[in-house]
């Protein structure tokens, strides 16, 4: 029989020959016992951070429901009542150790038949060891081929056959079905521990190694002449010496010298510490690489190397924990949901994502937001999209973004001006005397209103002065400030570039005597502007968007930002020691005028 061998062969070097000490290599495995597993979770925090951190990734965020109110209200009820995201971290935790299941208790049906939708009493988190299979299901045309008839659980009253369909199974990590491996290894797959048991070993020596170090860091050597002929007298000689080392080192605590007789030797050995950081990051960055887990999450720690900043590994981190949602546990949910949702009278038209795991800040949602609100203006500008479409695709949006709490059901109080499908600005246009404009409503088309006869084009200064200036003037005066200008107002626009006013919808979001009102607190600044003009910064969305409004509309703006202000003084003043005006700010009507001394 001739023996062929794969793979380069060098016989002047030895390479693949007998000589290669590679030749003797060769892998085993093995797997973790339950002792050994527990142990490790419990003694190690880099084995128990890498079991954990997948797992609690995976639920951290949960999930959204799309559904109605009511059925959303239930739904999240019925999972605080279950604990339901406790027992399902606690199921993938069991997973990564090594095999786990969730058993689902429901109310008088018997364990051992195939579950039917009903009143979920509790659910319950087991291990693997806790539970016993019940036979493999070799039938290749059953759905559940290949997996067990039934779970055994043992109790007071014995072990007791569960079907597979009242048990949440979380696996580890797969292993291949092959005639070395039983099915039941299989099933329940390996460890995470197997994985990254040997990494983990080598930074914890690493790190304990370095740690002993540290009383070794710098040692003292003392060479006394006759020091064998002093210890040969016994007792006496140990005691003299003893007594001789510790007037020494008190001489060096109290006098910071090193009394020495003359023949005596005194050496100072220090350990150079050069490298060693370095190679324990190596032997924890190992670690990070064998548990797929990026360094700046299972170690907490900021990244490494010039202009790193993680983004790029806590991005395919993400992307990888998404993939274990919907690979892994999102059939086990739909098991689950599919036994309440019917018992909870929740419709089927009933749906649910995973929440977002890399949440963005509130700066980056107010910057998403923004550019989405410049794009819808770009469409209705040029008009791409009938208004009314546009409008209601804009609002589904802002709804489902959830950044504006109370959107939803004040678009339901507050429909559109007119109800019945005409433009509300139609309305407005009427309401001064003007000619009205043809909505979709009315035939007009593509459902963009144009006016019957445009006004002639001209600059524009709108603004609203302000009401309660009484209260703002008591401020100042208590404040110290000088007396406050005559007209105090909030500019919202001004336009050197001509536009046709009739363009520009009519007034938005006021009361109905067409005041607006700016709620007590949020953010107040007071500052100089210029050399002589104190202001009054403050924010308002209504103020901030009526802005943007403007200028899609075709208006010019001289700044690259609208900031909400009142214009307090003429002159210079101390703002040293001024706190800024809390109150509330309300505002009269819109006034629209042309901008004077424009060009």
């Amino acid at each position: 029989m001739a023996y062929v061998r794969d793979g380069l062969a060098n016989i002047l070097t030895g390479r693949g020959t007998s000589v290669d000490r590679r030749s003797g290599n060769a892998w085993w495995f093995v797997p973790k016992t339950c002792d050994e597993i527990s142990s490790a979770y419990r003694a190690n925090w880099l084995v128990k951070k890498a079991i954990n951190a997948p797992a609690q990734d995976m639920v951290r965020e949960w999930r959204d429901w799309q559904a109605e109110n009511a059925d959303i209200e239930k739904l999240e009820a019925e999972e605080k009542r279950l604990r339901v995201r406790e027992h399902i971290l606690q199921g993938l935790v069991y997973g990564r150790m090594g095999g786990g299941i969730v058993l689902i208790g429901l109310e008088n049906q018997d364990p051992a038949m195939p579950a039917q939708p009903g009143r979920v009493m509790y659910l319950k988190a087991l291990s693997r060891w806790s539970v016993t299979l019940g036979g493999e299901d070799t039938d290749p045309a059953s759905p559940t081929f290949g997996q067990p008839l039934y779970f055994g659980i043992t109790g007071n009253s014995g072990t007791v056959q569960v079907h597979p369909s009242r048990v949440l199974v979380f696996t580890g990590e797969p292993v291949p079905r092959t005639p070395q491996i039983s099915w039941q290894d299989s099933f329940w797959g390996d460890s995470a521990l197997d994985a990254i048991d040997d990494a983990v070993q080598n930074a914890t020596t690493a790190s304990d190694g370095f740690a002993s170090l540290i009383d070794e860091a710098k040692v003292d050597v003392f060479r006394f002449d006759g020091l064998i002929e002093q210890l040969a007298v016994g007792a006496e000689g140990e005691a003299a010496l003893t007594a001789r080392i510790n007037t020494m080192t008190g001489a060096k605590s109290t006098h910071r010298a090193v009394i020495l007789d003359k023949n005596d030797e005194w050496e100072q050995r220090q350990i150079n510490w050069s490298g060693m950081p370095e190679i324990i990051r190596a032997y924890y960055a190992l670690v990070a690489g064998a548990a797929d887990i990026p360094a700046t999450r299972l170690l907490g720690k900021s990244p490494d190397g010039m202009n790193a900043t993680g983004d790029g590994d806590l991005k395919n981190y993400w992307s990888s924990i998404k993939s274990r949602q919907d690979m892994h546990l999102r059939p086990i949910l739909d098991q689950l949901d599919a036994l309440i949702m019917p018992d909870l009278g929740v419709s089927g038209d009933a749906y649910w994502e995973f929440a977002p795991l890399d949440t963005p800040s509130s700066k980056e949602l107010a910057e998403i937001d923004k550019m989405q609100a410049e794009t819808a203006g770009l469409y209705a500008t040029n008009a791409l999209v009938p208004t009314d479409a546009l409008e209601r695709a804009v609002q589904n949006r802002m709804v489902e973004g959830g950044q504006w709490p109370g959107l939803e059901d004040a678009l339901i109080e507050f429909p559109d001006v007119g109800g019945d499908g005409t433009d509300p600005s139609a309305l407005v246009m009427a309401a001064k005397g003007g000619d009205p404009v043809i909505s979709a409503a009315a035939g007009g088309g593509n459902g963009n209103p144009t006016s019957a006869n445009d006004a002639a084009p001209r600059t524009l200064y709108v603004s609203r002065k302000v009401v309660n200036v009484a209260e703002i003037k008591a401020w100042a005066k208590a404040q110290g400030l000088p007396a406050l200008q005559g007209d105090l107002h909030v500019t919202i626009t001004h336009s050197r570039q001509p536009l046709d006013w009739m363009k520009v919808d009519g007034d938005w979001n006021s009361g109905g005597d067409g005041t607006l009102e700016i709620a007590p607190g949020g953010v107040r600044i007071v500052e100089a502007l210029g050399d002589r003009t104190a202001v009054l910064l403050f924010t308002s969305s209504q103020l901030s968007w009526r802005h943007e409004q403007i200028i899609r509309a075709g208006a010019s703006y001289d700044f690259p930002e609208y900031q909400p202000h009142i214009s307090l003084t003429g002159e210079p003043v101390d703002l040293t020691n001024v706190v800024p005006y809390r109150g509330k700010i309300v505002l009269g009507p819109e006034i629209f005028e042309e901008l004077k001394g424009a060009e």
